[in-house]
């Protein structure tokens, strides 16, 4: 968990580079933890690395199909790039009272 405050506060002084480091670090040595995809992901869409971004989530995924968040900000991030049927899911994730078709 300190390592996970330290990447958080890296991040919060805009030491992306530090926390990028000490992220691929914790993946070394858990590289079974979904949620240091999602953390990956949200790093690198700081840096509007999409394809990258999308990616981690998918690994993210591939470890916890269950972690709904995951497929979530999956779906955004293939909206923003404009990829197959995400978009479509996630325009449906932003309109009110309507559920997604597919996940």
């Amino acid at each position: 968990m300190a390592a996970l405050a330290k990447i958080v506060a890296d991040t919060e002084q805009q030491d992306e580079c530090r926390a990028f480091r000490e992220t691929a670090a914790l993946l070394k040595t858990d590289s079974k933890n979904p949620g240091l995809y999602v953390l990956l992901g949200h790093m690198l869409e700081r840096q509007q690395e999409r394809n990258g971004m999308i990616a981690a989530l998918v690994a993210a995924i591939q470890l916890d199909r269950d972690f709904a968040y995951s497929h979530g900000r999956r779906s955004m991030a293939c909206y923003r790039a404009e990829q197959g049927w995400a978009k479509t899911e996630a325009e449906a994730m932003l309109a009110p009272g309507v559920t997604p078709t597919r996940l």
